[in-house]
């Protein structure tokens, strides 16, 4: 039982250590966060959902590596002034900030992204353009 348990284990450790390897060495990463507050219209959850496929069918081995990261953040929670006042942000949008050796260093306010609301395709021209532009900044 106890050889049972040690393979386990060993077998356990080993399949974590190219996850951790891989964390580990993204320095530099990008994060789009989606702001919208706690009432979602079907306006703001299209523009949550376009922006989610965008992202996750355009950037698969940037959001694998950690290099990419895609988060909401609800406006109207706890702790959401701050990005309120930091991004200056009065509406849905989503933001591109770049994270350099666990700093912000630059940021982008995508506020365009609602004039495509109608237009799929110009919708995702723009986001994979200013993304790759980040990405191309971070190491």
């Amino acid at each position: 039982m106890k050889r049972i348990l040690l393979i386990f284990i060993i077998i356990l450790a080993g399949s974590a250590i190219p996850f951790f390897t891989v964390q580990a060495a993204v320095k530099d990463k990008v994060i789009a966060y989606y702001f919208r507050g706690t009432f979602r219209s079907p306006s703001c959850r299209h523009l949550e959902k376009n922006c989610r496929e965008v992202i996750e069918a355009n950037f698969k081995d940037a959001l694998a590596s950690g290099k990419l990261e895609f988060q909401v953040v609800i406006l109207g929670d706890k702790g959401e002034g701050y990005y309120v006042n930091y991004y200056k942000i009065y509406a849905r949008t989503l933001i591109l900030s770049l994270v350099k050796n666990g700093k912000e260093t630059e940021w982008k306010n995508l506020d365009r992204v609602g004039e495509f609301f109608d237009n799929r395709e110009g919708f995702s021209d723009y986001l994979k353009k200013e993304i790759n532009i980040f990405l191309g900044k971070a190491e």
